[in-house]
């Protein structure tokens, strides 16, 4: 798994109890062989009084006789839970782990050990099956999440009791462990026992394989979905398009992956992400669909693409106003990031390529002042080459222009009539035609705003 390299700085979380005690000691005795800087971090959840803070104190003894760094800490767990309304084990698991990550990197810590086993593991798959899971769920504890790393999760708990009674280890007993209150509790020790007796004698052998198989898989649909996510657009304010197309030729367990992917891109977090989010961004691939909202995301239809965009992230602002344009010159659109050139050449070129960036004008049949706006309720005009007038929102349509890009889709007007949809098509009446003397070409060029400064 590489866990740990040699010349690495390694932070031991440790309560002080058998399994990281024992991982602990282990890392100590081995620390010259792997070329490892140890240092031990012991919180305090402010869960049990006296004998809490005791545990932290022991473990700092501990670190004073073997010379090991120590760094300890103490957090109010109960008010997290109040305020984040968690339960007591979550806000207790999200203390540790976010106090963990200051500790490390205080110290420069390249990987947090943690001592987790092959019984938590075989818990750990066993609560996620009872909770309802997944792929990922049935994958339990990953060996290695950086910084984080579990050396300890292919050694059954018996093995660590072995180690600490082979070399005269004792620790901290933590009453919690047997509360039957919490669901890992009754776990390990009524629903384990029981389905060894009774059913199947190796029980958390058979979860620790599962967990194991399913980490295989996963990685593999993983790096698929990654692969699958070269086809997105990715905007400036982080918005992120997907081709509905893409999405609905993959499978089904691949594509929940990449929208699992794109929502993780965006959220930095799968947390409280569930099957039903994923399952609703189905729907969107149906045609009539809209939006669709998981947390803190919006995901709406575009037409053939499925636009992300965190909550947080403002929708921009329709470019309502009327801008003149310079004939000849250049004029700028910084509210569009667009700059329009115009040109009058004495002469029809000899062949009008079909660049969407450029537009071929009969300079004569154009009528001036030329200005340029985006699209207004009742626009229409002929298109090139169509039979007739059509509106410029089904012409949109038919080009397949995202929803969430036609107000952001300069017009080019003349003499207040449609002359061209910049990037799209201009309009028939003022094409290049055998009888043209005189040319109006137009170009479009990428532009950034001005800087303030």
């Amino acid at each position: 798994h590489r866990w740990l390299r040699s010349g690495e700085r390694v932070l031991v979380a440790c309560a002080g109890g058998q399994d990281s005690g024992a991982l602990a000691h282990l890392l100590w005795r081995l620390r010259e062989e792997l070329g490892l800087d140890l240092a031990l971090a012991s919180l305090d959840h402010g869960l049990r009084g006296a004998e809490g803070q005791e545990d932290v104190r022991f473990v700092g003894k501990w670190c004073r006789t073997l010379g090991i760094a120590f760094h300890s800490g103490a957090v109010d767990t109960a008010a997290l839970a109040q305020r984040e309304r968690l339960s007591i084990q979550a806000a207790a698991r999200k203390a540790r782990y976010a106090w963990l990550r200051e500790v490390a990197q205080e110290a420069r810590a390249d990987r947090i050990a943690l001592g987790h086993t092959a019984d938590d593991q075989a818990e750990t798959v066993f609560m996620h099956l009872l909770r309802g899971t997944g792929l990922d769920g049935l994958a339990g504890m990953a060996p290695v999440r950086p910084p984080f790393v579990r050396p300890l999760l292919d050694c059954w708990r018996h093995e660590t009791a072995a180690y600490c009674a082979e070399h005269g280890l004792t620790f901290r007993d933590d009453p919690t462990n047997r509360a039957t209150r919490y669901l890992r509790t009754r776990i390990r020790h009524h629903l384990l026992p029981l389905l060894a007796a009774d059913f199947q004698p190796r029980i958390k052998e058979h979860l620790v394989a599962l967990a194991q198989e399913s980490r295989h898989d996963a990685r593999l649909l993983d790096a698929q979905a990654r692969e699958a996510l070269g086809g997105v657009e990715r905007a400036s304010d982080g918005t992120i398009t997907v081709p509905v197309a893409l999405l609905r030729d993959l499978p089904v367990s691949l594509r929940r992956r990449v929208v699992r992917a794109v929502i993780e891109d965006l959220r930095g977090t799968r947390a409280n992400l569930t099957r039903n989010h994923l399952r609703a961004v189905d729907i969107l691939l149906t045609p009539g669909a809209r939006t669709v909202e998981v947390p803190d995301l919006v995901i709406a239809r575009d037409g053939d693409r499925l636009r992300f965009r965190l909550r947080r992230s403002p929708e921009p602002e329709p470019f309502r106003a009327v801008r003149e344009l310079k004939v000849p010159g250049r004029t700028r659109l910084d509210e569009l990031a667009v700059e329009i050139e115009a040109q009058v050449l004495s002469h029809p070129p000899w062949a009008v390529e079909g660049e969407p960036d450029r537009a071929w004008l009969d300079a004569d049949r154009t009528p001036r002042p030329l200005c340029a706006r985006t699209r207004r309720p009742g626009d229409r005009f002929r298109p090139l080459g169509a039979a007739g007038r059509v509106s410029l929102q089904d012409f949109f349509v038919n080009e397949k222009v995202p929803r969430s890009q036609r107000d952001r889709v300069p017009i080019v007007l003349a003499a207040e009539r449609i002359a061209w949809v910049v990037g799209h098509r201009i309009a028939d009446e003022f094409r290049i035609t055998p009888e043209t003397r005189s040319t109006l070409l137009l170009i479009a060029h990428s532009s950034e705003p001005e800087s303030d400064d």
